[in-house]
């Protein structure tokens, strides 16, 4: 009965979606691009302010500077973007898009450095462009990269009901609760592949996601991908433990509280990443949390100094991937003109 009643409901969203009168109506894309306006302006409006009144703070802050958690910091980031990798390299397979290990580096290592940027597609276009050049379709990246997304979202999720309840409800409240209810009902959704399924298919009726209807997803596939999700989340947890650690003492009794404050920041960011504004809202959320047990100038340049770490990360991992597999490339490619050149 429940799943007939989804079924309908996911037959009528489809449908409403799909109606061309309703998506080609001026008035209808006047509200949309109108409520989008009104949230963005009031995204900047609210978010400036807070960043000015921490700037001024910022700069009449005495840090203490400890550079000796640099290098540990540096470290965890590695392993965080190593465990994403290996995962997308994972769900490409899984889902058809396998390439060699190389060209997966490649790809991935150019999606992970542009999707620094605000708005969730810059990563997805270069994943498109890289993938296209191998013979891969665009609708099998798309598969993989909704799979990436929804298997970081139940990671997080999964962080967030083991750790939040027990750290972060005296700042949350009552919605503590609400959440983790929230996230038990999403774990369940991910460990029923039948529902996944239909979720799916029902996805499938929309044009950009046709590729989504041959889809079959394993318990043990998503069970799998969640860990490794699990794994990259709590290694960027311990990367701003210790960048925190750079600035000023921060007690290793107060993990728990970095882990909790940064999974739900990443948990709520997975949900809406595809949406404009995400970057305003994950600065908001940092803000909000982490200034319940740390001072606003730390908190800004935590987000600062984690901005910068991801910008120096990718960027070294672009390199090694050029270095990899773009210059023996190009190397061959220019010994072989050479050759072609002394037989003429």
């Amino acid at each position: 009965m429940r799943q007939s009643r989804l079924h309908n409901l996911t037959t009528r969203v489809t449908a409403l979606l799909r109606d061309e009168r309703l998506r080609q109506n001026r008035w209808v894309q006047r509200a949309v691009a109108a409520g989008w306006l009104l949230l963005s302006v009031a995204l900047v409006v609210w978010f400036s302010g807070s960043l000015q009144r921490s700037w001024l703070q910022l700069a009449s802050y005495r840090f203490t500077w400890r550079l000796g958690y640099v290098w540990p910091a540096l470290l965890c980031y590695g392993l965080a973007q190593a465990l994403l990798t290996l995962n997308w390299s994972l769900v490409a397979r899984r889902v058809g898009a396998g390439v060699p290990w190389r060209n997966t580096l490649t790809a991935y290592s150019y999606s992970f450095f542009l999707s620094g940027l605000p708005g969730g597609f810059w990563n997805i276009f270069s994943l498109f462009y890289f993938y296209a050049a191998l013979g891969v379709s665009r609708s099998l990246v798309l598969l993989g990269a909704v799979i990436e997304q929804v298997s970081m979202l139940l990671a997080g999720v999964l962080i967030c009901i083991v750790i939040v309840p027990f750290t972060l409800q005296p700042v949350l409240g009552g919605w503590t609760y609400g959440g983790a209810a929230l996230g038990l009902a999403l774990l369940g959704l991910g460990a029923a592949p039948p529902v996944w399924q239909r979720m799916l298919g029902a996805l499938a009726r929309l044009r950009p996601f046709a590729a989504l209807g041959n889809a079959t997803l394993r318990f043990r596939d998503m069970a799998l991908w969640v860990a490794l999700q699990v794994g990259a989340i709590l290694a960027s947890c311990l990367l701003a433990f210790f960048c925190v650690n750079v600035m000023q003492p921060l007690p290793l009794d107060s993990l728990p509280l970095v882990v909790a404050s940064w999974s739900l920041i990443i948990t709520i960011s997975a949900l809406v990443y595809w949406v404009p504004g995400t970057s305003g809202l994950q600065l908001g959320l940092s803000l909000f949390i982490f200034s319940t047990f740390l001072d606003p100038p730390i908190v800004l340049a935590l987000l600062v100094m984690l901005r910068l770490v991801r910008i120096a990360g990718s960027s070294a991992a672009v390199v090694v991937a050029f270095a990899l597999v773009d210059l023996p490339r190009f190397a061959s490619r220019k010994t072989t003109q050479a050759r072609s050149r002394s037989e003429q």
